[in-house]
């Protein structure tokens, strides 16, 4: 918040400042960006999942060898997913990322 004294005396609160300039990027750029973003959801919905998994590693959670192994073993594909994922986004056109939101993004399913 900004407080601002008019030529009046009076005093203005201004809770957002926008500055506007003039943005000049290359195609390349920007496809970059969108990139970017659509990277930072994908990691934080797969450390979403992660963390709702994080409960097999307390010590009182009994639970069946395969079932723990189960969770190990997708808990990894999780963890490979955002390199996965790049790959297929460096393989997408310009339209279909433009059609990329956060819940469209295929997360690994647990077997």
């Amino acid at each position: 918040m900004v407080i601002i004294t008019g030529d009046n005396g009076r005093q203005y609160y201004i809770y957002e400042v926008i500055i506007m300039e003039e943005v000049t990027r290359t195609h390349a750029e920007s496809v970059q960006i969108l990139k970017d973003e659509i990277m930072s959801w994908a990691r934080k919905g797969r450390d979403t999942r992660l963390a709702a998994s994080d409960y097999i590693f307390l010590p009182d959670v009994t639970v069946t060898t395969e079932f723990k192994d189960a969770l190990i073993a997708h808990r990894q594909v999780l963890r490979d997913f955002p390199a996965a994922y790049a790959t297929i986004l460096s393989n997408m056109s310009d339209d279909d990322l433009c059609c990329v939101t956060n819940e469209s993004i295929p997360y690994p399913e647990q077997s």
